[in-house]
């Protein structure tokens, strides 16, 4: 099913599931110690939050991410909480 990411963040978390690429990832930490990463979503130029402790992802990775929508945070970004990623950074150089 093709869905923007404004239909995406308008369903909310009745347990759908995604599949996303994602754009130059950002790394982040949370003050529980929990990983995260931030990366924009290439059609709609948005950024999206995907939560999950995935080790051996670099800052700038492009990936695709399946998870479902754990909803969006105060500044409506979409928040996924991510089942697996992968690392497509070497297949998406011409597509976007």
């Amino acid at each position: 099913e093709d869905i923007s990411i404004q239909e995406v963040k308008r369903r909310g978390i009745n347990d759908y599931w995604y599949a996303i690429v994602l754009m130059d990832i950002q790394k982040q930490q949370d003050a529980d110690g929990n990983l995260y990463f931030l990366g924009t979503d290439p059609i709609s130029g948005e950024t999206v939050v995907v939560h999950g402790n995935f080790t051996k992802l670099l800052n700038g990775d492009d990936l695709l991410v399946f998870g479902a929508s754990s909803g969006t945070a105060v500044d409506d970004t979409l928040n996924i909480e991510g089942a697996y990623v992968q690392n497509i950074s070497s297949k998406v150089d011409d597509l976007f």
